[in-house]
């Protein structure tokens, strides 16, 4: 399994990255493949651990792990009633690193290092050797914010 691209950015600005968790959410649900959690953030970075996922913000922002992964958790037990649980069942395997970016720089770093490639059309990708789903969060947000 190679990269997955989630829906466009043009989506509207609210919804863009909930509805690009949701796909790559989506995404590891079907990668019928176990995975063991990896290591804890680094310093400078927040992350929350769920069930299902592991979400590592690559900034200081816990409010934001914690909320993105609420929205993630929520997601893949609204695709289970949808579609079916996955192989195995939802508790099956570790949770799944959904990593979050807040600067391109960052985002198109992880995204070389990870794919080969510098960018994603999208601003999202998910690494289906290493089970691992990567967004930059729209709008950017800046020091300020």
């Amino acid at each position: 399994m190679g990269v997955v691209r989630a829906p466009s950015a043009s989506a509207r600005p609210n919804t863009a990255w909930a509805a690009a968790l949701l796909a790559l959410t989506l995404a590891g649900a079907c990668a019928h493949q176990r995975q063991v959690a990896g290591p804890p953030a680094l310093p400078g970075q927040t992350a929350a651990v769920g069930g299902s996922f592991r979400v590592i913000c690559h900034f200081e922002n816990a409010e934001l792990a914690r909320t993105a992964l609420r929205i993630a958790e929520t997601a893949e037990r609204v695709a289970a009633e949808v579609w079916g649980p996955p192989p195995g069942g939802l508790a099956a395997r570790k949770p799944l690193d959904l990593h979050l970016y807040r600067t391109i720089q960052d985002f198109d770093l992880a995204s070389e290092a990870l794919t080969g490639e510098p960018s994603h059309d999208n601003l999202n990708f998910f690494s289906g050797e290493r089970l691992e789903a990567h967004i930059l969060l729209q709008p950017m947000l800046s020091d300020e914010a």
